[in-house]
């Protein structure tokens, strides 16, 4: 794929320098649980975001729809 910027609002910057700071000297933002020199797997994340969905909807939370790319 062709590089290509991603303009950040100051809040999700403050996000990602704090996620960055938690994956201490790992390359990548959110790594692999038992290799930091390996991305977060696919099912990690998906068991994730759907803990967060599923959380959402306990708490009455107005969670809109979203994809993850």
């Amino acid at each position: 794929k062709k590089p290509h910027n991603v303009y950040l609002s100051r809040q999700s910057l403050d996000i990602m320098i704090a996620l960055k700071t938690c994956a201490a000297n790992s390359r990548y933002v959110l790594p692999s649980r038992y290799d930091a020199d390996e991305p977060m797997s696919r099912a990690t994340f998906n068991r994730v975001t759907a803990a967060i969905v599923e959380r959402a909807k306990k708490q009455d939370f107005p969670l809109a729809h979203f994809t993850v790319h």
